[in-house]
């Protein structure tokens, strides 16, 4: 039986070259390859000790969250435990590690797990952060000024609430990690990306809605954009949202609604509602 993967990721390194790294389900681990570019256009897969390519990271219990660029990856893992009550507990760890490693094992041809230790454990001095509980859509959005700038939903089931965080991975190793929207309806799809002003926009489908607004560095945004899905006709017109760039076409087809300020969600199931987390 042959190897089945889960949740590939690519990105860009030095000269063209790509990295690829993606879950191995049949061996619980996380691996990778390294494409290396050529004139003509085509890669080539660079090889291992005894003609490996494909190269283990570490192994995992149950497959996490993976994200990167090409200086830094995430990846989360939930852990489980029972309470004295019978209840499920989840928490979630979420690890950073340093591409250069991965990119350096990955050409010297090193044998074993590049960012584990002999057994394939996670080595915990990678932590970053840890949640109370599960979390969905981690996204890196940029780095500035050396920091990491992260995003994650975090999925409260016992509150039945749903918190956007926005985590700063400062480059000394401390963590500023706050939830500063929450959704009163499920979200589907969940995209954060930087708008080159020191804020971000974000963009969520949830049924039959798409919904978006810009955060800007000076504070919370107090409005968002309610987009209806059968309006988008084109691949073109979405990734046009994502990246905060509204056609006319767009915006005929689109309602304001106002991001309420409140400390509690009233869920609404025929209005989208976001509402600003902490603030009165």
């Amino acid at each position: 039986m042959g190897n089945s993967y889960f949740q590939p990721r690519a990105v860009k390194v030095g000269n063209g070259d790509v990295i690829v790294i993606a879950h191995n389900l049949k061996d619980q681990t996380l691996v990778s390859w390294y494409l290396k570019s050529s004139e003509s256009g085509k890669f080539k897969v660079l090889t291992g000790e005894k003609g490996v390519t494909e190269r283990k990271l570490f192994n995992f219990d149950n497959q996490g969250q993976l994200a990167l660029n090409g200086n830094t990856m995430l990846y989360s893992q939930v852990s489980k435990r029972i309470t004295k009550e019978n209840q499920e507990v989840r928490k979630t760890r979420i690890f950073k590690f340093d591409m250069a490693k991965v990119i350096h094992g990955l050409k010297d041809g090193v044998n074993g797990f590049l960012l584990g230790n002999r057994k394939g454990q996670i080595d915990n001095k990678a932590l970053s952060l840890s949640r109370e509980h599960e979390i969905s859509f981690l996204q890196y959005v940029e780095q500035t000024e050396g920091n990491d700038l992260v995003a994650f939903l975090e999925n409260d089931q016992s509150a039945n609430e749903q918190r956007l965080h926005i985590a700063t991975l400062l480059k000394n190793g401390s963590v500023s990690d706050f939830p500063i929207y929450q959704f009163t309806d499920p979200i589907e799809q969940l995209y954060i990306k930087g708008n080159g002003q020191g804020g971000f926009i974000v963009t969520a489908v949830s049924g039959e809605n798409i919904v978006t607004f810009n955060q800007n560095g000076s504070g919370k945004s107090s409005e968002a954009t309610i987009i209806p899905a059968n309006s988008i006709k084109t691949l073109s017109d979405f990734v046009n949202i994502i990246n905060g760039r509204l056609t006319p076409d767009i915006i005929s087809s689109s309602t304001v609604a106002p991001i309420t300020v409140a400390e509690t969600v009233v869920t609404s199931k025929n209005l989208f509602k976001i509402f600003v987390i902490g603030e009165k």
